[in-house]
């Protein structure tokens, strides 16, 4: 009856010692399918594409190149005076707005470069300035380049130079062949359009 009740015993601590190790290796199981889980879940999020920091296209409006300035000349500027790559002061002449987004401002700030100048000359040669490049502020004060190419021109005294070549040896051509044109004066308020020399993009929310 004693070996049999040992017997018992002996059966009985097995199926629990059995029992535990099945519920801890399921345990183990569980917990490393549930790591795996989270590890792939990880993984493919970071596989994603992060497309809500970056800015839309739909923010920013595109002002074209060669789009055209109106501007006024604030200074006075005469082809007696002015020297080659000075600047002249001018500003925008109007409000530019381009699909609802004020891009330019009248008032705005800006300049014209002299490429070329020259007084007025012997056998009636009038002077002359040459405008070819400039800039001025868009509304988030970023200066943008343009291109004004105009010459602006004095009067030629057409009389003096023909004179002066048909009469070059007589003293009275002489004379004449002195005489000069007249220069170039460019009052303020002088209205002018140049264009932008490059298109670029400005945000809609300025």
């Amino acid at each position: 009856m004693k070996i049999m009740q040992k017997r018992f015993w002996v059966m009985f601590f097995c199926l629990i010692l059995t029992g535990v190790l099945s519920a801890e290796a399921l345990t183990d199981t569980r917990i490393s399918s549930t790591a795996y889980s989270r590890q792939y879940k990880q993984h493919s999020y970071a596989a994603k594409p992060q497309t809500q920091n970056q800015p839309s296209t739909n923010n920013f409006v595109s002002v074209p190149q060669d789009y055209p300035i109106p501007f006024i000349i604030t200074e006075n500027c005469s082809s007696e005076e002015v020297n080659p790559g000075e600047q002249i002061e001018i500003q925008i002449a109007k409000d530019i707005y381009i699909s609802g987004v004020l891009v330019f401002k009248k008032g705005g700030k800006g300049s014209l470069i002299v490429k070329s100048v020259k007084p007025a000359r012997n056998l009636g040669k009038g002077g002359y300035i040459i405008f070819r490049n400039g800039y001025i502020n868009d509304t988030t004060g970023i200066l943008r380049e343009i291109t004004f190419r105009k010459k602006y021109s004095g009067k030629r005294c057409q009389w003096a130079g023909i004179i002066g070549h048909a009469m070059i040896w007589n003293p009275v051509g002489w004379v004449v062949g002195l005489k000069e044109g007249e220069p170039i004066s460019i009052p303020a308020g002088t209205e002018g359009v140049a264009t932008l020399k490059n298109g670029f993009q400005i945000n809609k929310k300025i």
